[in-house]
């Protein structure tokens, strides 16, 4: 059973000014943002123990190295060390760096172990599995004298180990601003709106997009207005002007901030001109109030921006979602078994049946690690993050759940939802992102010339593009700018496709696309089989050809049959996973829509489309999308271009390429 204790703040009081006890093993500290957590640890606790205190992001830890320079108590790891030696009693370091130091031959029985934001522990476990997952091994292991988990939004349901303590403090500011939800029905009417953001002069606008390609556009349309515009996101976190945003706290010289999730978690932003928040997207509603409470001296406006659709419109009840998920698991380990016993190697089987899921429900359900001799196992960490997500879908249900969530956020006067569905587009705006457009564009062939240049060809002769040019370049241009993205794609594009195709790739702005297609094909147990046939009567005839709607979904379901007889445990899989037009029926028979049949056809396939006489047909000649000859094992059909590399290429490969 937990112990609860409860204190709660004056206006002007911070969380050392209160007599907190931390007696326990396992004790959860929860605190509004901006009232001292981190002083209090150490300027308090170390005063009892040694400290490891593991923060989320590599900026929270450039920050308080910063505001504790002159301490030389604290000990901030910022990633530029060549040793682990210890010698602070407050050692500050991200998550990722705990399985170092715990390597590292340390005894740490005698310190405590403080995770801060340690909602991350599940919010951010789809993609840090490998840094939080130590985490909770040490916390279930003892291997501190304590752990001290530190949040202002915490759910304690969510974590998988039961409290000792939890130790909650309130407080409530003097003023507390407006929100307001706008909803809307397309891109390019969001699009206007955010470009007509315009803050009061000497104010700031803080924009969070967690998209950066949007954020790039967003960019150029602002800057096209005359407006100055700091851009902060993981890709430029040690620029310059980043760099000096951490140091200072402050915002100088900018109008706009266009930023990331980078920015939710454990920065100060200690302006006291923010005007105005603005959130684009759906964003659980704990990451709001963490996301606002960055602003330590504002209370500004702030305003969600969603479409739609992103409004679920379907009640959700969280056991029955639990319940749902672990049976997910169950199966999706169960055929990794099965598929591992009739010969697969697990590592694939698990790139499978991962990838199958994560595409499908966006989360990965099994955990497996070749190398250090386990079997695989169900991935509770990723479970944690999906949980998570369906708590935030909860609250998206429909406007009174959005509107009670945000509410219950005790952060805001009050809450006005708008509908910003129009049809009326301003002239000026539209000018702004035919600008952007342009601008971009004109960027970006730029890049591809200066690429060009640089690997000494031209459009017309790419001879001196060998593997080793396109290696070389893209290591030599990581982090710079456009010419790096373009480098960066060549370099995964031209592990599944001919130089000149992955060119052509990037000439028509089909990279996305093209990789979308060879992680799919790969990874992807609901389209695999289907694949595979298509692959052998294309080797047996050189075409497919479907005639009518009935021949059409039968070639499909036979593919998903024959799939299902050698493998048990699949049809149990894909009824778990609720795919959106494949189904398994109460009679144990696969069900596919049209819809779902032709997205397949649409985008994994070069085909011919006739109808006559009302029935519709397709001629299939080829695997993958733009006639591309695509250099993936899994869908050859001959031994035909075959691409032999001299130079190995330094990048985990979006797809499996042939040697």
């Amino acid at each position: 059973m937990t112990l609860l204790t409860t204190f709660t703040l004056e206006q002007d009081q911070f969380i050392s000014d209160l007599p907190i006890k931390i007696e326990h093993y396992l004790t959860h500290l929860g605190a509004p943002t901006g009232r001292g957590k981190t002083t209090f640890v150490i300027e308090q606790l170390a005063k009892k123990s040694k400290i490891i205190m593991l923060c989320p992001v590599k900026v929270q830890v450039a920050q308080l190295a910063h505001d504790f320079r002159d301490n030389r108590k604290v000990q901030c790891f910022t990633g530029n060390e060549t040793s682990n030696s210890l010698y602070g009693d407050v050692i500050v370091c991200v998550y990722d760096k705990l399985q170092s130091l715990l390597d590292s031959g340390i005894h740490f029985s005698e310190y405590t172990l403080v995770v801060d934001e340690a909602h991350k522990i599940y919010q951010a476990a789809s993609y840090r599995e490998y840094a939080l997952t130590p985490i909770l091994h040490a916390i279930h292991d003892h291997v501190f004298k304590q752990v001290i988990t530190i949040s202002a939004t915490f759910q304690s349901d969510i974590f998988p180990l039961e409290f000792n303590e939890r130790i909650e403090i309130f407080h409530k500011n003097k003023t507390q601003p407006k929100a307001e939800v706008l909803f809307y029905k397309t891109k390019k009417s969001l699009e206007e709106r955010l470009l007509t953001i315009s803050p009061s002069e000497g104010k700031v606008a803080i924009i969070r997009i967690n998209n950066k390609e949007t954020i790039k556009q967003m960019k150029v349309g602002f800057e096209i207005q005359g407006m100055r515009v700091l851009v902060i996101h993981s890709d430029n976190q040690k620029s310059s002007e980043v760099i000096q945003f951490l140091e200072t706290s402050h915002i100088e010289n900018y109008d706009i901030v266009l930023c990331t999730s980078l920015l939710d978690e454990a920065i100060n932003i200690k302006n006291t001109n923010i005007e105005m928040v603005h959130i684009f997207g759906k964003l659980h509603c704990d990451e709001i109030k963490q996301f606002i409470g960055r602003c330590r001296k504002s209370s500004p406006e702030f305003f969600l921006h969603l479409f739609n659709y992103e409004l679920n419109r379907v009640k959700i009840e969280l056991s029955e979602e639990r319940e749902s998920l672990e049976s997910l698991c169950d199966h999706a380990l169960g055929l990794c078994n099965g598929l591992n016993r009739r010969g697969a190697s697990m590592s694939l089987v698990v790139s499978e049946i991962n990838g199958t899921v994560e595409y499908h429900q966006r989360f990965s359900p099994i955990r497996y690690d070749s190398g250090d001799n386990l079997p695989p196992s169900i991935n509770v960490i990723a479970l944690l993050a999906k949980l998570y997500t369906s708590t935030m879908e909860v609250q998206y249900e429909n406007d009174l759940s959005l509107n009670k969530a945000l509410i219950g956020l005790d952060c805001f006067e009050s809450v006005e939802f708008f509908n910003s569905n129009t049809d009326e587009h301003s002239d000026e705006v539209c000018e702004v992102l035919a600008q952007v457009s342009e601008s971009l564009e004109n960027t970006r062939n730029l890049a591809i010339a200066d690429y060009l240049a640089e690997a000494d060809c031209t459009e017309n002769d790419l001879t001196n593009l060998t593997a080793s040019v396109i290696n070389e370049l893209a290591g030599e241009y990581q982090q710079s700018g456009p010419i790096g993205e373009i480098a960066q794609s060549l370099l995964k594009l031209s592990l599944i496709l001919p130089t000149d195709q992955a060119f052509d790739a990037i000439k028509q702005n089909r990279e996305q696309k093209v990789l979308a297609f060879g992680r799919s094909v790969q990874t992807r147990l609901d389209i695999i089989p289907i694949i595979d046939v298509l692959k052998e009567d294309l080797k047996r005839a050189g075409k497919v050809e479907l005639k009518g709607q009935k021949a059409i979904e039968e070639y499909f379901l036979e593919a998903l049959r024959q799939f299902a007889k050698k493998n048990g445990e699949f049809k149990n899989f894909i009824d778990k996973l609720k795919i959106n037009g494949l189904s398994v029926q109460k009679n144990n028979k696969f069900k596919l829509t049209s819809r779902y049949i032709y997205a397949i056809i649409r985008d994994f396939t070069v085909y011919e489309e006739k109808r006559s006489g009302g029935k519709q047909s397709f001629i299939i000649s080829k695997i993958g999308p733009f006639g591309y000859d695509y250099n993936i094992r899994s869908i050859k059909t001959s031994s035909r271009g075959k691409i032999l590399r001299k130079h190995q290429v330094n990048v985990t490969p979006e797809v499996d390429p042939i040697p």
